[in-house]
């Protein structure tokens, strides 16, 4: 979750307050020392966490979308705490959440621990060269993880298997162009794998432009 913190064991006591969803112009001041729950999820999550860290909720209570769903992570990583910080956020079954709206709670004591741990993924990538095009790449991919309760066949193992099938004919019909094909590994959690390729990408064309141009100065 973008945003999950801990309370400490003593948590915080507030006013509960449903929203629809946490968009960005439902988090008003209105929104300040109180306790969202809420059942929707935002268009656009990091204009949202800028509404929230900027009108500052006590915490926030996710409630699942489906019943007996249990409740799980959806979207967020280490980048997006660094990026805005952290705020007390939990996630509920939508039974649970269902009784706590109907029973017209006014008031939540909220008790949130977070966990952290560091562990590798990996993109895994595989190149066919072209004779004639070879500096045009065409870029092919697929993520190959998945979350709980999600249909993992068609997120994205068979983005995957599409991928890995495109390969094995490109390389028995050859290509123009080069064809790059990854597998792009925690892309769960914000897009990790494919973010960190870009970024070293981006990387190793600013430090060859730097090279060109420490060879022109010489």
């Amino acid at each position: 979750m973008p945003l999950s913190g801990s309370t400490g064991p003593e948590g915080v006591i507030g006013e509960l307050m449903y929203l629809d969803t946490y968009d960005e112009e439902y988090i008003t001041e209105e929104v300040e020392g109180k306790i969202i729950i809420t059942s929707g999820q935002p268009a656009n999550r990091e204009r949202s966490m800028n509404f929230l860290i900027k009108h500052k909720p006590l915490a926030i209570i996710n409630i699942e979308s489906a019943p007996k769903s249990l409740a799980k992570n959806l979207w967020g990583s280490s980048y997006s705490k660094k990026k805005f910080g952290s705020m007390p956020t939990l996630r509920v079954s939508f039974e649970d959440g269902l009784k706590m709206v109907e029973s017209n709670a006014k008031k939540v004591h909220l008790i949130a621990y977070t966990e952290e741990m560091t562990i590798k993924s990996q993109n895994v990538i595989a190149e066919l060269k072209s004779k004639t095009k070879h500096e045009e790449i065409i870029l092919i991919g697929g993520h190959y993880d998945t979350v709980l309760e999600v249909s993992g066949a068609g997120d994205n193992a068979g983005g995957t298997a599409i991928m890995m099938e495109l390969a094995r004919v490109f390389k028995e019909k050859g290509s123009k162009r080069t064809m790059r094909f990854i597998a792009w590994g925690c892309e769960e959690l914000g897009l990790l794998g494919s973010r960190d390729y870009a970024t070293k990408l981006r990387e190793a064309i600013e430090a060859e432009k730097k090279k060109k141009r420490m060879q022109s100065l010489n």
